[in-house]
C-alpha cells in the first residue's frame, strides 16, 4: 500500500449543505491550456466559494467571445482589464451565480458557475443615488386670474 491508503480516514464533508445560489468566490489558482473542443488557447481559473468544500473551474477560451467575457471577469474581480499578470490574479474576490448543470450522459449533474456577478461601479448610473430633500410646504402663490375677479378664493 502507498502512503494515500495508510493514512486515509473517511471524514464528513457536509455537501448536502451546498445550495444554488450567489457567492463570494476566489481564485484560487489560474493555468494556461488549451480546450479539448476547439483547440483554442485558455485561462483556466480554479475558484473556490465560500461554503463549499470542492472547487470549480471557470474557462476563458480565446474565440470570438474572448474579449466581452474576460471583461467580465475582469470587473468581477476587480482586476484591472487588461492586466494579465496571472499570479496577481490569484487571491481576488468576485461573486458568481451556482448551480446545478446539465445533467452529463452518466446520469449526473454537478455544480458550476452559471454567471459571474459583475457589482455596478460606483459613481455609474446604477448607483443609487441619494433623495432630494423634501419640499418646503408653503402654500401656492394666489394665481393670477384674467376673468375680472378680484377675489383670492382659492376654487
Amino acid at each position: 500500500m502507498d502512503d494515500f491508503a495508510n493514512s486515509y480516514q473517511a471524514e464528513d464533508y457536509n455537501a448536502a449543505n451546498f445550495a444554488e445560489g450567489d457567492y463570494k468566490v476566489r481564485i484560487k489558482s489560474i493555468e494556461t491550456k488549451v480546450a479539448q473542443s476547439s483547440g483554442n488557447p485558455m485561462i483556466v481559473a480554479t475558484l473556490t466559494a465560500q461554503g463549499a468544500i470542492f472547487d470549480f473551474r471557470f474557462n476563458l477560451v480565446k474565440n470570438e467571445h474572448f474579449n466581452a467575457n474576460a471583461t467580465k471577469f475582469f470587473d468581477c474581480f476587480k482586476i484591472p482589464r487588461g492586466n494579465f499578470e496571472y499570479p496577481r490574479w490569484v487571491g481576488r474576490v468576485g461573486e458568481a451565480h451556482i448551480a446545478k448543470g446539465k445533467t452529463k450522459d452518466n446520469g449526473k449533474s454537478y455544480w458550476e458557475i452559471q454567471y459571474l456577478i459583475v457589482a455596478p461601479a460606483v459613481g455609474s448610473a446604477q448607483v443609487a443615488r441619494a433623495p432630494a430633500p423634501p419640499a418646503q410646504n408653503h402654500p401656492p402663490a394666489p394665481a393670477k386670474s384674467d376673468d375680472g375677479f378680484t377675489d383670492d378664493i382659492p376654487f
